[in-house]
């Protein structure tokens, strides 16, 4: 193991086999910052590598850079796919109908909230999908900047998917949306098969394929693959088909929005 005695100049040792020979401090305070980060990882303090025994310390190093390598394609490919996949941008000028929508929200917005609706606007402008992670304390307004992109989603002839991790939330949000977004956009709510009679879910997914259902709030049943993706988008106002494309949101109580795989790394 590496200890560091307390003696006049704080001496740092290497004990080996018996023997103890002076190291440099670089070198303990580098075995002892990786030591915390692991143990901060994994929940408990890491067993330390015995460098004497070489074939042992090859071996580890070699399964660590085969695997940091693996990760590294992963997100490359990742990064890869969100530049192939592209999307009609969103309309850069605003509607009358949105800057009214704007002008009715109840509270005056703080610096950090202006500065997160102009940065996700900016995202829906590109012809790429948004890949954004919104974090604030409990009461910070990520849930206005969430429904604004929702809104300005659903004024550009999409739909939208509000995806929480529990029913509690998603009923919430539903009557927030409700209550927060015009009376002519519908917002229904789809959790799993316990909590809906049959002929109520087939109502939904029908709402979803079909395109009259505008925003969608559920748990994981909205990553099923039995969630229709819909062809078209019916616009009632106009009488004729909008094209239909999905925007997701997650909450969680400790307030972050975003998504990520089933590998933990981002979408």
């Amino acid at each position: 193991g590496i200890e560091t005695e307390a003696g006049k100049r704080g001496r740092t040792w290497e004990e080996s086999r018996g023997t103890r020979r002076r190291i440099s401090a670089s070198a303990s305070a580098s075995a002892s910052a990786s030591a915390s980060a692991s143990a901060t990882a994994t929940g408990s303090e890491p067993a330390l590598s015995r460098i004497s025994h070489a074939r042992m310390w090859r071996a580890r190093k070699k399964r660590v850079a085969r695997s940091a390598a693996q990760l590294a394609e992963k997100l490359i490919g990742l990064y890869v796919q969100r530049k192939i996949i592209t999307r009609r941008p969103c309309h850069p000028q605003d509607s009358d109908e949105f800057k009214r929508f704007e002008e009715a929200f109840e509270h005056t917005p703080t610096v950090d909230q202006r500065r997160c609706f102009a940065q996700v606007r900016n995202d829906m402008l590109k012809p790429h999908p948004m890949d954004r992670l919104l974090c604030g304390d409990v009461g910070s307004g990520k849930t206005e900047v969430a429904i604004r992109a929702i809104y300005r989603n659903v004024l550009n002839k999409r739909q939208a998917a509000v995806l929480v991790p529990t029913s509690i939330l998603a009923v919430q949000h539903v009557a927030t949306l409700r209550r927060r977004l015009p009376t002519n956009v519908t917002v229904l709510l789809l959790l799993g098969n316990s909590h809906h009679p049959s002929k109520q879910k087939k109502h939904i997914l029908q709402a979803l394929k079909n395109g009259t259902c505008d925003v969608v709030v559920g748990t994981q049943a909205l990553l099923r693959g039995s969630i229709g993706r819909g062809n078209g988008r019916k616009d009632r106002n106009r009488g004729r088909d909008r094209r239909s494309q999905r925007s997701s949101a997650g909450e969680s109580h400790g307030g972050s929005e975003g998504g990520s795989n089933k590998e933990g790394h981002p979408r």
